[in-house]
């Protein structure tokens, strides 16, 4: 965890036009300091993507289900974040079929705030579904997840060619 004024000032330190007051201190590391701090070390050590992964619900269909991975289609860095976010779609969608993986491209008026303030390719990963009793039971099962995991590591390494 890194707190909203360590950011702030990393960012200046560095020169980067941030908005402030988007910035949250409430003790978690909310999606715009991800975003901000991903930036800093972007300039700060040259780190070439940024990948955010997390769990969804739907809770008003439990039937929803599968990996969903999103990227913002107007940034500077979309046509990496496509790149990118089609080499972990067609990666997990290789290792784990059942995942059904698919990639999902939004505006930036839709997209998540990772995707869309990031000074590098970013994607956002949906593993799964918590509210959905299949997509419930791979999250929790630890081979699953470690299958899950080296599959992104393998698209990662696919996109970048290696």
């Amino acid at each position: 965890y890194v707190d909203a004024a360590e950011i702030a000032a990393a960012a200046r330190k560095l020169g980067m036009s941030i908005l402030e007051d988007k910035l949250v201190d409430d003790g978690r590391f909310a999606p715009y300091n991800r975003s901000v701090w991903a930036n800093v070390l972007h300039r700060d050590t040259y780190i070439d993507l940024f990948v955010s992964i997390h769990i969804d619900s739907f809770e008003e269909m439990e039937s929803v289900r599968g990996t969903r991975i999103y990227y913002c289609t107007d940034t500077p860095y979309s046509i990496g974040s496509k790149k990118l976010c089609d080499a972990l779609a067609e990666s997990v969608k290789t290792a784990l079929p059942d995942t059904n993986a698919r990639s999902f491209a939004k505006s930036s008026a839709e997209a998540y705030v990772v995707t869309k303030h990031t000074e590098m390719p970013s994607v956002l990963i949906e593993m799964g579904f918590a509210t959905n009793p299949d997509d419930a039971a791979s999250i929790l099962d630890t081979e699953w997840r470690d299958s899950f995991c080296r599959a992104i590591a393998d698209g990662i390494k696919a996109y970048s060619g290696n």
